[in-house]
């Protein structure tokens, strides 16, 4: 019993799926290539009566092109990143996957930046979008010191229970 799916692959493939993505930018990049997140045009096929319009710009109902690319706050998020990269690329959704195919796909490092961009940008949109915050991560120092908080309690709980006893 084969269990593995024999379906062609997609072009853009390579520009979600490398050995140096973010699996959890990778997962909604593919969901997002696949038209698969849960915009307000996807919704409102079930939902036709609800008000609905984009987070951002209150304008007109999201879809995967206005939330990524026509949106204004959208533009304003890759205008900075062009600057960033160094790169100019078109505002929609098909030409840049396009853009992206055609540039090399390897082990380059501007590859991988140019791949890690894509993937942190729509996932960081797709965050903000949705309301998801994005826990701060500690730094070492804040990690030691709250390990060394607690084995101080333990010690002075050890302590304690001795002198009880």
């Amino acid at each position: 019993m084969n269990l593995c799916c024999n379906t062609a692959k997609v072009e853009w493939h390579k520009i979600v799926w490398f050995s140096n993505c973010i699996p959890r930018h990778a997962f909604v990049l593919w969901m997002a290539m696949q038209n698969r997140l849960s915009t307000q045009d996807r919704i409102a096929i079930w939902k036709p009566n609800d008000v609905m319009q984009c987070a951002f710009c209150k304008q007109c109902l999201d879809s995967i092109e206005h939330l990524f690319f026509t949106c204004v706050f959208s533009i304003d998020v890759w205008k900075e990143m062009q600057k960033m990269l160094s790169v100019n690329m078109s505002f929609s959704w098909r030409s840049v996957v396009e853009e992206l195919y055609r540039l090399p796909n390897n082990n380059n490092i501007w590859s991988i930046v140019r791949r890690l961009v894509f993937g942190v940008v729509v996932y960081f949109l797709w965050l903000k979008i949705t309301g998801f915050e994005v826990k701060e991560s500690k730094t070492v120092k804040e990690v030691e010191d709250k390990r060394n908080v607690e084995i101080q309690r333990r010690k002075s709980r050890i302590v304690s229970n001795s002198l009880v006893v």
